[in-house]
């Protein structure tokens, strides 16, 4: 696991300080999900589908996680937000050399799901998958969307999100 702490860049976004695609030609997907504090029990079963989908792919698939603990909305009723994702911190797709894991906490400036979207992307990727913290990713997920890549000529995204 590559382990960071979330920091704006000097344009306001973190796109261009996180990838590495251009190191690993010629395709790859990128799947990106934000995690907040609360949602920490569901994510063993949500990691599980996605490692199971890594190890069947057969296009490179980079992981960017965002664990927010910030606390500015809610609180939790017992312990500390940031030790809650204890809860997965052993699974091992978070030790992979294509894994990255960002921590935000109260000392940065209010960040959300939608401010992590807008900046988590690859440009260079076939994909950017927005992953969702409750949502099992099926097994030929990453070979069905490389199937699709001839036919749409240009990067896209595509959610798991409702």
């Amino acid at each position: 696991m590559n382990k960071h702490t979330h920091q704006q860049s000097k344009d306001n976004t973190m796109g261009s300080l996180i990838w590495d695609s251009a190191n690993t030609p010629p395709k790859q997907i990128l799947f990106q999900m934000h995690i907040m504090w609360y949602e920490s029990k569901m994510i063993s079963e949500t990691l599980d589908s996605l490692q199971i989908a890594i190890e069947k792919s057969s296009i490179p698939v980079k992981v960017v996680l965002g664990l927010n603990s910030q606390t500015y909305i809610e609180q939790p009723e017992e312990g500390e937000p940031q030790n809650m994702f204890e809860e997965f911190s052993s699974h091992p797709l978070l030790s992979k050399n294509y894994t990255d894991v960002y921590t935000i906490t109260d000392k940065q400036d209010f960040y959300n799901i939608g401010d992590w979207r807008r900046e988590i992307y690859n440009p260079n990727a076939i994909y950017t998958v927005w992953g969702e913290s409750d949502c099992l990713i099926p097994s030929d997920y990453f070979n069905i969307l490389l199937s699709t890549d001839s036919q749409i000529p240009y990067p896209h995204f595509m959610t798991l999100a409702s």
